[in-house]
């Protein structure tokens, strides 16, 4: 599972580099900081999707996925 969450970790972020390109280069720009951001998501999906399908269907799971839906709207 280490190999996995490494190569989604990699993949993830060759892809926020590559979108972040420009951003990158200007220390001022809010992309900049932005990359870091979306960085730390990153990490936070990676460390947590272990958990993510331990019990789907368990009471927390359905409210935590109709409010996630009722967000939406």
């Amino acid at each position: 599972m280490f190999v996995i969450k490494m190569f989604i970790f990699m993949a993830g972020t060759l892809g926020i580099v590559w979108v972040s390109r420009a951003a990158l280069r200007d220390i001022h720009s809010h992309g900049f900081y932005r990359f870091f951001a979306w960085e730390l998501i990153l990490i936070l999906f990676v460390l947590n999707m272990n958990y993510w399908i331990v019990d789907p269907f368990s009471f927390r799971q359905i409210m935590a996925w109709i409010l996630l839906i009722f967000h939406w709207f």
